[in-house]
């Protein structure tokens, strides 16, 4: 019996740590495409996710936990077009990818510029408030050689700065 009990456990474990995602991109209401990735094995691990275009180049180490997705109206602002890639590298090593069926709509008769690239570094900082009170930690994220943190929507750059001002209140970097 108890043979049988390490086994069931052994057999538990094994099936919980190979964490698999199952990803599509889809059209959203909104019009725009998005990828949206589930995990199916309902354990939450880091992962390295890294989406590819021939203008782009995005990559970050994140927890997985129920999923995620990557489209335009979130914090990468991704707009997907034809070809476009989305690499996911598990703890283990595995790497998977999706690529892009279809391009958005935004890319039809615009000339979209997606600027600098933000990629994340392993660094965070504290954000504090005029009164003193902690706001959050942010993610730090380097572009062009210099750092950044992306605050209510906006990429603030933080280089050699210990405090900036956003919509006219100033916040102190610790």
């Amino acid at each position: 019996m108890k043979k049988f009990i390490l086994i069931c456990f052994t057999l538990f474990c094994v099936c919980k740590l190979s964490a698999q995602l199952q990803g599509q991109f889809y059209v959203a209401q909104d019009g725009h495409i998005y990828f949206q990735a589930t995990n199916v094995a309902g354990v939450y691990f880091n992962a390295t996710v890294r989406a590819i275009s021939d203008n782009r180049d995005n990559s970050e180490t994140i927890t997985v936990g129920q999923g995620f997705i990557l489209g335009p109206t979130t914090p990468w602002q991704w707009y997907w077009k034809q070809g476009d890639r989305i690499y996911v590298t598990y703890p283990n090593g595995q790497q998977v990818f999706w690529e892009c069926p279809n391009t958005d709509i935004a890319y039809n008769g615009n000339n979209i510029s997606f600027g600098s690239h933000y990629s994340a570094t392993n660094e965070y900082v504290n954000v504090y408030g005029e009164s003193g009170s902690k706001i959050g930690e942010y993610r730090i994220y380097s572009s062009e050689g210099k750092k950044h943190i992306k605050f209510r929507n906006t990429w603030i750059c933080i280089q050699y700065k210990s405090r900036f001002n956003h919509s006219g209140v100033w916040y102190y970097i610790k």
